[in-house]
């Protein structure tokens, strides 16, 4: 279905933010298996907006035409024509200290790769994200249903 992760034996994930489980090997695999891309953001070393867009310059591979803004980082993941696939599962993780240090910084990230992934519900391919412990802090995210 559109927008979305099918298994056969649980409920389809729309597009959206998850909670990452605790071992997303079995997710991975299933990606693997539709050849959605995985793309692991790592945010260890980020404490702010530059941080935050390298990290996704480096592990999206974002064009060389990208602005390192908010408004380019936009841009570039609800166009990913760049790199293409039939789905896309983003697995931010270690962004603990970013979400505490530049916390506005923090909600706009998020809010560009919600916006993200409903731009892509609407064009009918799959754009999960799940957010780590660390990262997602304490904010209440659905678990992902077929991992």
């Amino acid at each position: 279905m559109s927008g979305k992760l099918r298994t056969d034996r649980l409920e389809d994930a729309v597009n959206g933010l998850y909670a990452m489980p605790r071992s997303p090997g079995a997710l991975k695999k299933l990606a693997a298996g539709l050849n959605y891309a995985w793309i692991d953001l790592d945010l260890a070393t980020v404490i702010d907006k530059v941080a935050f867009l390298q990290a996704c310059q480096q592990a999206l591979g974002l064009p060389e035409h990208f602005g390192a803004n908010w408004d380019a980082l936009n841009d570039c993941i609800q166009d990913l024509s760049w790199r293409p696939a039939p789905g896309y599962v983003i697995c931010i993780g270690r962004g603990g200290e970013f979400s505490r240090k530049s916390p506005d910084d923090f909600a706009t990230a998020l809010e560009i790769v919600e916006e993200a992934a409903e731009y892509w519900s609407q064009h009918e391919k799959a754009f999960i994200v799940l957010l780590d412990a660390q990262t997602r802090g304490r904010r209440k995210l659905k678990q992902v249903p077929f991992a």
